[in-house]
């Protein structure tokens, strides 16, 4: 009776590997660009879904409401520099100054930038809904690469655009 060899070849082994490198070579890659929709996608989302809970809750408190740029979750900062989070405030009519807090987020940005319209540190939502000023764009970006814009609107509602080109926006 003959016995069969158990285990692997050395050439076995060595063309096992190699076509598990190449697999790893393609695969890695792809894997980080699925990655970096993914992580855009949850912001862009995670965005919309502040503006759209701030301007209900000036809808339902019958006062102003404003989301601004915060790192610490108490102030707000007056950059543009959203990546490090947000505020969602109730807003003092007599001086403007921040009132009762909502919410505050802080989005797993990782190295993704989200930038905000220069002039508009805070965006407003009055007890109609309505968000006065110009309209307002967030831009998403990452290594000179715009992913996406989330844009606000006079009337309060917020719409995002998808891209995915190098941009002058992200410089």
């Amino acid at each position: 009776m003959t016995r069969m060899p158990s285990g692997f070849s050395l050439v076995e082994a060595i063309t096992a590997l190699a076509i598990l490198a190449v697999i790893v070579t393609v695969g890695i890659p792809s894997f980080a660009r699925v990655q970096q929709r993914w992580r855009a996608a949850a912001i862009l989302h995670e965005t919309t879904a502040s503006l759209a809970l701030a301007r209900l809750e000036a809808v339902k408190r019958g006062t102003t409401v404003v989301l601004c740029p915060s790192h610490d979750g108490h102030r707000c900062r007056t950059d543009g520099i959203w990546e490090d989070g947000w505020l969602i405030a109730t807003e003092n009519r007599r001086d403007r100054s921040l009132g009762a807090r909502v919410r505050h987020v802080v989005p797993s940005a990782g190295t993704l930038r989200l930038r905000g319209t220069a002039g508009r540190p805070r965006l407003r939502f009055e007890p109609t809904g309505w968000s006065a000023g110009s309209n307002a764009t967030l831009r998403l970006c990452d290594a000179g690469t715009l992913l996406g814009k989330v844009v606000l609107n006079n009337g309060g509602r917020a719409r995002i655009e998808r891209a995915n080109r190098p941009s002058a926006e992200c410089r």
